[in-house]
């Protein structure tokens, strides 16, 4: 039996969205300030929660200074977007800048997020985390590191990137255009839901300088995507967040209903399975978005459609090798 579901793993560039930063005048009592934040990368998303503009971010933060013992300046402390433009302000009061000192900053959204014990040996977040059917929230970090002046301190800008994997699931009408073509109860199993990621220092800028990686990824979720889709020629689709992680075996089953123009069910199949390719697409990397297309077609239902071929036309046939002779009156 043929089955016509192209799977086609297409990797699309995340565009970078931001809410804008600019110069403001400092205040005379001139402390550690965040200036602003924007996010590296942007999804489009509607099965998780997504975050594409920050309103607040959770922050550490520390110091050394000539070998001295490391000093904490933020631990977990919630930095809020204020009133004025490019205002962003925290608790506990202001924090100096130290001439000389080193700073590291890592901060975190949304809150309780994450779950961090403290900071690693390099001033930066460790933290273990899972990503399953019971949380499909967006995940964002940034680190950042600057030493402290006397005067003319530059405000903190954060970039925060996304930490997790998009994969998006889009399923296309094969059909005529008169039939409707349901796809319902949308399974994905055979993905690793936990790992560990430990923060580093950014060696540059760039789209692929997270400042950290997270370790072998574990378990084994199922995933349970929109209960029923609609979909058309154009597409509908689904989406979830993962753990960044080589793509092994990945299995999506669904079932189809088709209807034709006055509603009635024409085919239905439950069940229909098929592996995500993993030829090509061989990893998940953080940050970016994976659409699996699966176009449904009357093959898919085993569904034929009554066809007409190319008609012949019969020649017109003598009746016998004769002569019919007709009689004219004569005058």
């Amino acid at each position: 039996m043929r089955r016509n579901f192209l799977l086609i793993a297409g990797v699309a560039a995340i565009l970078a969205s931001c809410s804008k930063t600019e110069t403001v005048e400092r205040p005379e009592t001139a402390g550690i300030r965040f200036d602003g934040a924007y996010i590296g990368y942007s999804t489009e998303t509607r099965a998780f929660t997504e975050i594409n503009a920050l309103s607040e971010f959770w922050v550490y933060g520390q110091y050394t200074k000539n070998d001295a013992s490391t000093v904490t300046v933020f631990s977990n402390d919630k930095v809020t977007e204020g009133s004025g433009e490019n205002v962003w302000t925290y608790e506990g009061g202001q924090r100096p800048w130290i001439n000389g000192a080193t700073y590291t900053f890592a901060a975190y959204a949304p809150q309780g997020a994450v779950s961090a014990e403290g900071l690693n040996d390099k001033g930066y977040l460790t933290f273990t985390y899972t990503s399953d059917q019971n949380n499909q929230n967006d995940l964002l970090y940034a680190a950042h590191t600057q030493t402290g002046k006397t005067e003319d301190n530059e405000s903190i800008t954060l970039t925060f990137k996304h930490l997790l994997s998009n994969v998006q699931f889009t399923f296309k009408n094969g059909f005529d255009k008169t039939s409707e073509v349901n796809v319902s109860n949308i399974q994905v199993t055979g993905i690793a839901t936990q790992a560990t990621f430990t923060g580093n220092t950014p060696t540059g800028i760039g789209d692929e300088n997270f400042g950290g990686d997270w370790n072998t990824v574990t378990g084994n979720g199922t995933f349970t995507l929109t209960d029923q889709l609609q979909i058309s020629a154009a597409g509908s689709n689904d989406e979830i967040v993962v753990i960044p992680q080589s793509v092994g075996t990945v299995n999506v089953t669904f079932d189809v209903e088709v209807k034709d123009q006055n509603g009635q069910t024409i085919a239905s199949k439950d069940k229909i399975s098929v592996n995500l390719p993993n030829e090509t697409t061989t990893t998940w990397a953080k940050g970016y978005r994976y659409n699996y297309v699966a176009t449904i077609t009357p093959e898919s239902v085993d569904l034929e459609y009554i066809e007409f071929k190319e008609p012949t036309v019969d020649e017109w046939k003598p009746s016998e090798d004769v002569e019919l002779e007709i009689s004219v009156p004569k005058e």
